[in-house]
């Protein structure tokens, strides 16, 4: 199922959000809202990945790539949760704790919320 055209709300939702991410995390969001390009989804998350590491730095996003384990690199679980929270925000989409334990990449993550999107849970 496609994904609802992007909305002046929906950027506000996503500037508001997203302030304060490392550079590119907004702009993946509306590319992936747009074209649905998954390698811009795990660019988004990359991004708000990078935001919560704890010694976050310019290269969050060679650091934080699809296949790595995200305990690996040193996200929490607050870390994570508010991730989540984010996620859940800009894509109105719910993610179930059962759900939540079974991911373990960013790859996973997008996967995830993909498939989310594509059953209509929007």
């Amino acid at each position: 199922m496609p994904l609802p055209p992007l909305t002046d709300d929906d950027r506000n939702r996503a500037q508001k959000l997203l302030k304060g991410f490392p550079e590119g995390t907004e702009e993946a969001y509306y590319k992936f809202r747009e074209t649905e390009d998954t390698e811009a989804l795990k660019t988004l998350l990359g991004g708000m990945l990078g935001f919560y590491l704890p010694s976050a730095n310019d290269n969050h996003m060679k650091i934080v790539g699809s296949d790595v384990d995200l305990q690996t690199i040193g996200i929490d679980s607050l870390g994570m949760t508010e991730m989540v929270f984010q996620v859940e925000e800009l894509f109105d989409v719910s993610v179930a704790d059962e759900d939540l334990a079974k991911v373990t990449t960013v790859n996973d993550i997008s996967v995830y919320i993909k498939k989310r999107l594509d059953e209509g849970d929007v």
